[in-house]
């Protein structure tokens, strides 16, 4: 067992980014559109791999930074790289209440081991990431 997250949850089909600038903004309108058809509201983040962040931070769209078409987009939301993301990246609802973590109260230190004159010690606590709505995230997927 355990819990799904976010993007394994999600109802919706990956929306792919292309590389051209045009086509990359208007894979990310309809990314927004998708979640808004299900009445899921903004703002929405968007968190991106290395490649496809460096083609939203390099992209020039009608003369300007492709960045202030997406950020338009996002209705007030924010764009995040995360290198955990090899390809693609994901659309988020930034509405609130769509996904809980819950940390539990329980603690545990334990001893473990010792190497020359020091002892090793590790801390564990538990905790829970549950999907409430699904329909609020959505996978991305890109190839340059």
């Amino acid at each position: 067992g355990g819990y799904a997250g976010l993007l394994d949850s999600s109802p919706h089909k990956p929306v792919a980014l292309p590389a051209r600038p045009d086509a990359f903004a208007g894979a990310i309108g309809n990314a927004v559109l998708a979640l808004q058809q299900q009445s899921i509201g903004g703002p929405y983040h968007l968190v991106l791999g290395s490649a496809a962040y460096q083609a939203l931070a390099l992209g020039e769209l009608q003369g300007g930074p492709l960045r202030t078409f997406v950020d338009k987009l996002l209705l007030g939301g924010a764009v995040k790289w995360s290198p955990a993301l090899n390809e693609g990246g994901a659309l988020f609802s930034g509405r609130g209440g769509d996904a809980e973590l819950t940390v539990g109260q329980d603690y545990a230190v334990g001893f473990a081991g010792t190497q020359d004159d020091t002892a090793n010690f590790f801390l564990m606590a538990s905790f829970a990431f549950r999907v409430i709505e699904p329909r609020a995230a959505l996978a991305l997927s890109f190839k340059a």
